[in-house]
């Protein structure tokens, strides 16, 4: 009976050490999966951000190429113009 016993206080000690460390580890657990919730929600935000200011970009080249555009046509209408002046005073 006296190694039955024996095996009994030592399953009793494992568990009274491991109880509070398994206790320990699943507050942990808790918390790490708190931080996980929140910053994938962080993620979320910053991917609808970076989103909207990729359509911003693209909205800024659109606005950029059709200035361009119409900058070079002005250029050439003050050129044109020039043309026939440069001929006629020389």
């Amino acid at each position: 009976m006296s190694a039955v016993k024996d095996a009994l206080d030592r399953l009793e000690e494992n568990i009274t050490r491991v109880v509070p460390e398994v206790k320990r580890l699943t507050e942990e657990n808790a918390q790490l999966k708190n931080v996980i919730d929140e910053l994938q929600e962080e993620l979320e935000g910053l991917r609808e951000d970076n989103s909207i200011r990729l359509r911003e970009i693209e909205s800024l080249r659109r606005k950029r190429k059709e200035i361009m555009t119409r900058v070079s046509r002005i250029r050439e209408r003050i050129f044109s113009l020039e043309g026939p002046l440069k001929g006629s005073t020389g």
